[in-house]
């Protein structure tokens, strides 16, 4: 076993697996640019996520199909009612959809102080979702490289730094969980998916009632629909949604998701 220091990341490696001790100050999506950089697999896709990575367990955040819950095995937290320092397994944090022990049962009882990752060295791509997947292989992207995986996000970070109003319309059978997860709390990004109900398909999210959180809750919409839908009651619902929705956020940058596998 080895042990070096980067930053705020001191990592150890053994056999097949990089374990990542990070700060919970460092910033998230530098850790995830330098795990790419590194060849640490399972968290790649979840580029261009705003915070700190002390955050990410305390949502769950995901994206593309990963969620930080998968790649996590500790986390040392500092109880606000004994005052003592102690580690929270994988299984103690109790990870949900966009959820934890911390948001949840014992909301602002624990403050993070430090994440632990378990991750891949040189494993491939984590690419579950189709959508990412197709963007990847149109571009004759390989799996083994990690860094394409960051394309999506980051381009859309990009137009934020620009102070851009972004409108993201996901038309797909699948529910764009990607985009929507990374700017779940953003009131400057609206994002509208139209797409097979989560009661029936991958990835299971994307409701009526997922609609954002915090300053970010009314900039994500979910049009769910039932298996087979034809095309007068699809079209109806999107006469009736899209164009309000756009109207009122009144973005400055329109960017439009269009699935060949749309429902």
């Amino acid at each position: 076993m080895r042990q070096i220091a980067l930053g705020g990341v001191i990592v150890e490696s053994e056999d097949e697996f990089d374990t990542v001790d990070v700060s919970a100050s460092e910033p998230w999506d530098s850790f995830v640019a330098t795990a790419v950089a590194h060849g640490w697999a399972g968290i790649e896709c979840l580029s261009g996520i705003p915070g700190s990575t002390g955050a990410t367990p305390i949502q769950n955040v995901g994206a593309y199909g990963q969620d930080v819950s998968e790649t996590i095995i500790r986390v040392e937290v500092l109880d606000r009612e004994s005052g003592v320092v102690s580690t929270l397994t994988n299984q103690e944090c109790r990870f949900g959809y966009r959820s934890s022990v911390f948001k949840n049962d014992e909301r602002d009882r624990y403050v993070v102080l430090n994440v632990t990752f378990r991750l891949p060295a040189g494993g491939s791509a984590g690419v579950l979702y189709p959508e990412l997947r197709r963007y990847l292989e149109e571009r004759g992207e390989s799996d083994q490289d990690l860094r394409p995986a960051r394309d999506p996000a980051v381009a859309l970070q990009l137009l934020m730094v620009r102070r851009a109003r972004v409108a993201y319309i996901y038309v797909d059978v699948h529910h764009g969980d990607g985009v929507e997860g990374i700017f779940y709390d953003d009131p400057d990004v609206l994002t509208i998916s139209l797409h097979e109900s989560g009661r029936h398909l991958f990835p299971g999210t994307g409701f009526p009632d997922d609609a954002g959180v915090g300053p970010g809750r009314g900039a994500a919409a979910n049009l769910p629909f039932e298996p087979f839908t034809w095309d007068e009651p699809w079209l109806e619902a999107f006469d009736r949604v899209v164009p309000a929705l756009l109207r009122r956020f009144k973005p400055t940058i329109l960017v439009t998701q269009d699935g060949c596998d749309k429902h």
